[in-house]
């Protein structure tokens, strides 16, 4: 990645600092929706990131650093030495998951990267170095699928190769290493393919061509093995077949150079490399967000279709707060949150009520890694003080039982109640069926009895509403068009 200058390391999380001869930063870039961030100067020109026995490896300016982490933050990045007795001209360094062999690459004085396996000799307490030859094809940034059988990796041999760097992969039988394969145009264009990473069943890389534009360098996902096999494939495995995915802001900042992202599944965070920063330099940038599977994203709006920014989302879970941000200008938000799980979105701003919707999003197909929901909001604000009038709300006749449409006109108040529990609301009923004054109030009394038996069920604070009878001051001069009518007064205070 030679040609990403101004580098950032990001990292969802965590809280990072550095010790390495370099003073610690706190920005807040205006276009990165997160709710806490820390920045902070990395040398120059980092090439490469991997994780080694939960271990953070930054290959920077010819030198190995090591994150050194406190909790889950990182105290400091420092040379390392541990992982240079291997080989001091290593740069890359990564695990096989089943023999536990450490394989790593090194670049030639041609500029070929070559591949070396690590073997410890518990016996004589060596370590035995050889060099893995897949048919003379160079190896950048490899990696392994979880069983250990498909070795994924980043190539720029010009012969085969659809672009400049394409991914390749190679199967092990019986513990060597068969013939590599090309992934195929599913996945290589005429641009760069680059530090591919296995996560689950997925394979995360980097690319600057997916459109067919060249331009900056983004993130994808794809399924590493296909579901769906058509066909007699008992000695074939399909790999690079499925659908590729551009991962969501802020994976990518869809301006800016992003890649080489990385996951710590034990720490439930992640790393990548990026310039977003306008500045000149390298930066380290920590957040508290984690990698969820399903992005939850929209806008905010009032009645009229206004946008609103600077509004406070909230995602809780039996009344906990778990993620936060804010609308930027143009009322937008987003937030990643597991599937099929109950949550409740709380919407807020100064000057303005609350507003809450439960959101459950169901599990994707499988196909992507992060699947999107969008959930747009309208602010509703009922004002306070103001009679609001409502009529219509009962079934036909004398009937004293609300009909659907009358419940439908009374769930607004019950919603703003709810996500409001410190107002108080008087509800007031006027009934006019007969000249009969005493039947009315009677009336009156067994539809109030319906409407106050609908609000107590379903309003979180009860015991803050007010239901009057007003046929008891009722004046003769109500009209037969009005049969029902309810008004509703909201206030700060104790109902009137």
């Amino acid at each position: 990645m030679s040609n990403v200058k101004s580098i950032l390391l990001v990292v969802l999380f965590l809280g990072i600092t550095t010790s390495f001869a370099l003073a610690q930063q706190a920005l807040v870039p205006s276009d990165y929706n997160v709710s806490r961030q820390t920045w902070a100067v990395l040398p120059q020109a980092p090439s490469a990131l991997s994780l080694v026995d939960g271990c953070l490896y930054v290959y920077s300016s010819g030198i190995m650093l090591q994150a050194y982490r406190k909790g889950t933050d990182i105290a400091a990045l420092c040379p390392d030495t541990s992982l240079a007795v291997t080989h001091p001209q290593a740069d890359y360094f990564v695990r096989h998951p089943l023999t536990g062999e450490l394989y790593f690459t090194r670049l030639t004085s041609s500029g070929q990267s070559e591949l070396f396996v690590c073997q410890c000799d518990e016996k004589k307490g060596k370590h035995k170095v050889r060099r893995v030859k897949l048919n003379n094809v160079s190896v950048v940034h490899p990696t392994f699928s979880a069983d250990g059988r498909i070795m994924v990796f980043s190539s720029n041999d010009k012969k085969r190769n659809y672009g400049g760097y394409d991914l390749w992969y190679v199967i092990s039988n019986n513990g060597r290493w068969e013939r590599p394969h090309n992934m195929g145009s599913g996945i290589n264009n005429k641009g760069d393919e680059v530090s591919p990473f296995v996560f689950g069943d997925f394979l995360l890389f980097a690319s600057n061509g997916q459109d067919g534009s060249l331009n900056q360098f983004d993130m994808y996902a794809t399924r590493l093995v296909s579901r769906n096999i058509v066909g007699d494939t008992a000695s074939t495995i399909q790999v690079g077949r499925q659908k590729v995915q551009q991962l969501p802001f802020p994976l990518n900042s869809n301006v800016y150079d992003d890649c080489d992202l990385v996951v710590d599944q034990q720490n439930e965070c992640m790393y990548w490399i990026s310039n977003r920063d306008a500045n000149d330099g390298c930066w380290l940038l920590s957040t508290d967000d984690r990698l969820y599977s399903t992005m939850l994203w929209g806008r905010v709006s009032d009645r009229n279709d206004n946008y609103m920014a600077g509004v406070n989302v909230q995602l809780k879970q039996s009344g906990k707060t778990i993620l936060s941000t804010v609308t930027d200008k143009d009322g937008f938000y987003s937030l990643f949150i597991h599937p099929e799980r109950d949550y409740q979105l709380s919407i807020s701003r100064d000057g303005l009520f609350t507003r809450s919707v439960l959101v459950n999003i169901p599990d994707s197909d499988g196909d992507y890694l992060i699947s999107e929901m969008q959930q747009n909001i309208i602010m509703d604000s009922l004002p306070l003080d103001w009679e609001l009038v409502y009529v219509d709300l009962f079934r036909q006749g004398t009937d004293v039982r609300l009909s659907h449409r009358g419940e439908d006109l009374l769930q607004p108040v019950v919603d703003f109640l709810n996500d409001n529990p410190r107002l108080h609301a008087m509800f007031t009923l006027r009934c006019s069926a007969l000249d009969d004054n005493g039947f009315n109030k009677l009336l009156t009394a067994q539809r109030l009895g319906s409407i106050q038996n609908y609000l107590t069920q379903r309003v979180t604070h009860p015991s803050r509403l007010v239901f009057t009878n007003g046929n008891a001051e009722f004046d003769g001069n109500f009209s037969i068009d009005d049969l029902s009518r309810l008004t509703v007064v909201i206030s700060k205070g104790e109902g009137r």
